[in-house]
């Protein structure tokens, strides 16, 4: 194969609405579509700036897309394990783009043999139905049987009080996933935990400030509750190997996007079922060239459950996807490629 060109398009996208968490807000998004040319097939990935996860600056993508270029030679020809090792070394410190890197070079290959990633990366086994939760919103409620909600983490007993409002507004085998985003001290953890011991509650994500060994082995021995972590996947205080372990997190929460390169996270899948850990992908706020490469994956993996991937909750794909911010789940099963082109008209 050979590599006849590396372009990246920058990209700056308007949120439908104000994203808020305990940490922060979001009102536009920005990042980079990588189009790789192998052998005249253009393959996309999307490399993806989040702001409390990721550290990588524009500036340093610009630097790092001439030096790769400059690695190249376009009289050689190179095996896709050729490729793939040099993404894996010279992008293996900054994941957002050794992902980008990866995501194109499979788009490239499978749409060669007319084939989804999914499929190319598990020939035969690949998950056609892609399940969605969805974000629960003030303005809307949604008719999906698994929604997430964002917790303030201002005040214990007003987030009470508002999640009580909100599990009224939906049937009673709605399941719930509650995302504190690190939000609570254990007092107000306790707190919440008591409301919520007879709710349907799927998990309960980063419940805690302080989200050590100690702490969570005490919510864990008080509360017959699922633990799930996210950001503690990319905090390198806290050894998530030792909570998975010590089967302390029942449920990583992954943003694949900014994790690393598909190598790094077939492995997390091996390792995790290894430890009964069950394994949820969710929302990096990409565009749709990244939430079509995460898609990919949940089916190559075949994650059947339900996951927080549906950015048409965040974002207006203008009909470059096959689903809307109402559906509860999506069928790859004709798609080819990553199931998307950039397309920056």
């Amino acid at each position: 194969m050979k590599v006849n060109k590396i372009t990246i398009h920058p990209y700056k996208i308007k949120l439908k609405n104000r994203f808020v968490n305990s940490k922060r807000e979001y009102l536009f998004k920005e990042g980079f579509i990588v189009e790789l040319d192998v052998d005249g097939i253009s393959g996309y990935g999307e490399i993806v700036f989040l702001e409390g996860f990721s550290n990588l600056s524009k500036q340093e993508v610009y630097w790092k897309i001439e030096e790769l270029k400059l690695l190249f030679d376009e009289s050689l020809s190179y095996s896709k394990n050729d490729l793939f090792d040099l993404f894996k070394v010279f992008l293996n410190q900054i994941p957002p783009m050794h992902f980008a890197f990866d995501i194109a070079l499979l788009d490239a290959l499978s749409r060669k043999k007319n084939i989804s990633i999914a499929e190319y990366l598990s020939p035969n086994s690949a998950m056609n139905i892609i399940r969605f939760s969805s974000m629960h919103r003030h303005d809307k409620t949604f008719n999906n049987k698994c929604i997430k909600i964002k917790l303030l983490c201002k005040n214990i007993d007003n987030d009470i009080n508002d999640l009580n409002n909100i599990f009224n507004q939906y049937s009673s085998d709605t399941v719930f996933r509650l995302d504190a985003n690190k939000g609570y001290c254990l007092e107000d953890a306790f707190k919440m935990l008591e409301f919520l011991s007879n709710k349907n509650i799927d998990y309960f994500e980063e419940p805690l400030i302080d989200m050590s060994k100690r702490n969570l082995k005490k919510i864990k021995e008080s509360f017959n509750i699922k633990i799930a972590v996210d950001e503690t996947v990319f905090n390198s205080q806290v050894t998530i190997n030792e909570l998975i372990e010590e089967k302390i997190i029942d449920v990583v929460v992954l943003k694949a996007s900014i994790y690393g390169g598909v190598e790094k996270i077939l492995n997390l899948k091996k390792y995790l079922d290894k430890h009964s850990v069950n394994l949820v992908f969710s929302s990096s706020l990409e565009n749709y060239v990244g939430n079509m490469a995460v898609i990919n994956l949940i089916s190559a993996l075949h994650l059947d459950c339900t996951h927080g991937v549906n950015n048409q909750l965040f974002f207006d794909f203008n009909g470059n996807v096959l689903f809307d911010e109402i559906s509860s789940f999506l069928n790859i099963e004709s798609i080819v490629g990553l199931g998307v082109k950039w397309n920056d008209s």
